[in-house]
């Protein structure tokens, strides 16, 4: 079920606030700017979220075309019976994201099966393709690359990146860490960048 559904027709993309980090002289401030996304409801932190990214940017029509597929889905979707609350937007023209509101029922193993295969689905109906979930996406300008460990490294070693670049990390899994971790600089992962025992974050 999509949670306030009424209120949005045809895909109606309207301007929301989101929180920016800003590095200067090694300090970070955040600062709000209006980015354009589809969402209806703020979750709580704990609400479940499901990124998946696309290889490639895709075009504001293909962003619809999506939406739409996934808000159907999403109307029909339940967990042992029951609706599940959820919303679906596209971050970027890169991300697509699903977060579900738990105060009515939680997703189950079966109905994360499901949207996983609804998802794949997509590949075929929309003619996309989904990247590499194990791999480091950062904004560079107006485009998002992907890379591996070494390369994001090899990037900032080269000043090709700064830790000012824009991280997209795929591994939160709550709207909380989605809202504090989402776009965040580079700086605030440094510690992730660096330590050995966090790489397990990236192989699922």
């Amino acid at each position: 079920m999509i949670i306030d559904n009424s209120r949005i027709s045809n895909l109606i993309i309207t301007p929301n606030l989101c929180n920016v980090w800003h590095l200067a002289n090694d300090t970070l401030t955040l600062q709000t700017t209006k980015r354009q996304k589809t969402m209806t409801k703020t979750f709580s932190p704990k609400s479940p979220v499901f990124i998946y990214p696309f290889q490639n940017q895709i075009s504001d029509s293909k962003s619809e075309e999506i939406i739409s597929k996934c808000r159907q889905f999403l109307d029909q979707w339940k967990s042992h019976g029951s609706d599940l609350l959820s919303d679906v937007w596209i971050e970027e023209n890169q991300f697509l994201i699903v977060a579900v509101d738990t105060t009515l029922s939680e997703p189950s193993g079966c109905s994360k099966d499901k949207l996983y295969h609804f998802a794949e689905s997509l590949k075929d109906l929309s003619d996309i393709q989904f990247g590499d979930i194990h791999k480091f996406w950062v904004k560079k300008e107006h485009k998002i690359l992907n890379l591996t460990k070494k390369e994001l490294k090899e990037n900032l070693e080269n000043k090709s990146l700064s830790f000012d670049n824009q991280l997209f990390p795929l591994w939160v899994s709550d709207y909380g860490q989605y809202t504090n971790l989402w776009a965040a600089p580079l700086l605030s992962f440094k510690a992730i960048l660096k330590l050995e025992e966090k790489k397990s974050i990236f192989q699922g």
